[in-house]
Order: C-alpha cells, then sequence, then structure tokens
C-alpha cells in the first residue's frame, strides 16, 4: 500500500511539473524559413602551401657546407624542393632576395649585414654557416704568431667589403698597432696578388688561402685569425664572441609564410655541413661543384672553413656578440635589431 502511495505522489509531481512548463511553440512555415542557423567557427591554422625554393651560395665557405645538398638536390633525394645556383658575384643576391626571386641565399656576414641595412625588415638571417674561415697569408716564412704580434709593421691586405677588415682593425687596435687594413682589392683580387708576389701579408678566407697558396711554392697559410681574435677580445665584455665568417639568410616574407620549409631547409643544411666536416665523400664533391680544383685542394680547405650550423637562439646570441664587439670599435658596422633573426615559433 505504501508503494502505490509513494508512486502515486511521484506520477503527480511530474503532471504539476510539466503542466507549470511551458513548452516552447513550433515556429510557423514563414518564421522558419527567414531562420538564420550559426555555424560553429573554426580557427583551424592555413595550411602552408608546398612550393621550390630558390637557393642561391655565393662561391666560397658559404657554399661548401651545402655540397651535400647540392648532391642530393641533383639525384632528387633532397626532402625539400629545392633549384639552386652557385654564383661567383653576388651583386645581384639583393636585389633578388628583396623581391622574392630568391628565397634563401648563402652569404657572408658583412654581404647579409648591408643587405639588411639597405632593406631593413626585407630578410632576415637564419643560421651562421660558418665561424672564421680567415687566414694570415704571407710570402716567405710566416712571421706574424699569436705570441709576437705587436712588432708587425707591414702593409696589410684585407678584401673590400670582407669581414676581414673590421675584424683585423679591431685586432691591430687591441694591439696598439698604427695599421689600418689595405682594402684597395677584392678578395679574390689579393689572393691573385700574392700567387704574383706583389701582397706580402694578407688576410683571406677560405677556399681562397688554400687554393692560392698552392699555386705558389713560396706562399704560406699562416695564423687562423680566430686566434688573434681571442688575445684581443679577452678582458672585454665580448670575450667569448666568435667570429661569424657566413651565414644564411631568406626573404623575410618567404619565412613567415613558409616556416616548415625553412626548417626542412635548415635540418638538410645542418646534414650536409656534418657531412662535409667528416670528409668522407665531401672532397670529390667540392670538385664537382668547382670549389676546389683537386681533391687534395679540397682535403685542406674543409677543416680551415670552421663550418657550423647554428640557428634560433643559440644563432641570435653569437652572432649578436661578434657584432656588438665590432661596433664597439667601429660604429659603422651595424648591430641589427630583433627583427633580423629569424626564430621559429
Amino acid at each position: 500500500m505504501k508503494k502505490v502511495i509513494a508512486l502515486l505522489l511521484s506520477l503527480s509531481f511530474v503532471v504539476l511539473l510539466f503542466g507549470c512548463t511551458k513548452l516552447p511553440e513550433k515556429p510557423s512555415f514563414e518564421e522558419a524559413a527567414t531562420m538564420v542557423v550559426s555555424k560553429p567557427t573554426t580557427t583551424a591554422a592555413k595550411k602552408e602551401e608546398s612550393r621550390t625554393i630558390n637557393l642561391v651560395a655565393e662561391k666560397n665557405s658559404a657554399a661548401i657546407g651545402m655540397v651535400y645538398l647540392f648532391d642530393s638536390v641533383d639525384s632528387k633525394k633532397s626532402v625539400g624542393d629545392y633549384k639552386y645556383e652557385i654564383v661567383d658575384d653576388t651583386k645581384d643576391i639583393a636585389e633578388k632576395l628583396v623581391s622574392g626571386e630568391i628565397d634563401i641565399a648563402a652569404v657572408t656576414t658583412t654581404d647579409a649585414l648591408k643587405i639588411y641595412k639597405e632593406n631593413k625588415g626585407k630578410v632576415q638571417v637564419i643560421a651562421i654557416s660558418s665561424f672564421s674561415n680567415l687566414y694570415l697569408v704571407e710570402l716567405g716564412e710566416v712571421s706574424i704568431s699569436a705570441k709576437d704580434f705587436s712588432g708587425f709593421n707591414g702593409k696589410f691586405y684585407c678584401g673590400f667589403g670582407s669581414i676581414s677588415v673590421p675584424v683585423m682593425n679591431y685586432i691591430f687596435k687591441a694591439n696598439d698597432l698604427s695599421i689600418t687594413a689595405n682594402t684597395d682589392y677584392s678578395d679574390k683580387a689579393i689572393a691573385d696578388l700574392v700567387e704574383k708576389g706583389r701582397v706580402l701579408h694578407c688576410a683571406l678566407p677560405e677556399p681562397l688561402a688554400s687554393t692560392s697558396a698552392a699555386k705558389n711554392s713560396n706562399e704560406n697559410v699562416g695564423l687562423d685569425v680566430s686566434d688573434l681574435w681571442e688575445a684581443a677580445i679577452k678582458g672585454t665584455d665580448f670575450e667569448n664572441s666568435k667570429i661569424c665568417s657566413t651565414v644564411l639568410i631568406a626573404n623575410a616574407d618567404f619565412a613567415a609564410s613558409h616556416p616548415k620549409a625553412v626548417s626542412t631547409f635548415i635540418k638538410e643544411y645542418k646534414s650536409s655541413e656534418k657531412n662535409v666536416s667528416s670528409q668522407t665523400t665531401a672532397p670529390d664533391l667540392l670538385v664537382k661543384f668547382e670549389l676546389a680544383a683537386t681533391v687534395d685542394e679540397a682535403k685542406e680547405v674543409i677543416p680551415g672553413s670552421s663550418l657550423t650550423c647554428k640557428y634560433g637562439e643559440d644563432m641570435k646570441t653569437i652572432l649578436g656578440e661578434f657584432l656588438g664587439a665590432l661596433n664597439s670599435f667601429d660604429q659603422s658596422i651595424v648591430v641589427p635589431e630583433d627583427d633580423f633573426y629569424y626564430i621559429s615559433k
């Protein structure tokens, strides 16, 4: 009996609840026809379009680290899709990089700074590709050493527009030498003059240092300039800085629109650089891509090129310290703002 009463009370409560609750009226045909049904919005990221990357490398250490990548492109084994060119003359690189005709370029640090200064916000450095590839080259017996550089008083040559110019002038000042690097000629022209016996003391980058020495039995590749640099910056705010000779730069719009492509390229460059440094088959590839005349010459060039692949925050710190050191002596050296450095998100 009690169970029956409880059941009746429950049914009464339900009837009362529905009786007090007004159900929504069914819309008329005219109302239904004009009703707007809102769809949920989506925030999915726009898919990155694949494309061929136009790649240009300056014919020096900037290109040496990329020979395995070039070879993989030729054999259609590269992960990314690339069209590449190795150039002697870099006069058109800036214009083509800024316009987007070139996506990524391997150039000297001084070239990258010049392009950035003239086209701020249009290009970004994505990696350091070599540290100090600079060497003192002399005719006759090597006379300059890191321990005794203060006695040097000869005429010294550095290539016009080369990173060797601000670096050597900084070193001269640190050693209290009243010498300013002569910049009347390009690196290549200086190498030719050394071969002919017309220049006695100079600083040349690889591969020019080794290739020119191979043509003149009286020419000697001497001290690594990084040894002089370390002595010069000791005790300063920049004593941990390294000479950064070459970099990889990209069109800023391309880098922003194709982060996956940039990431793939950096990974492939890093793999290429490591393979070159191991020297397994790299000397043959340097000859193939005309970066060295012979395999023996290539074996000399590779270790002196100081290849690396520093990107992201490491790149920004290392390159920033180096440029800061140069700027502390020569204010014409650009210290780029943060927009110069490509840091992947």
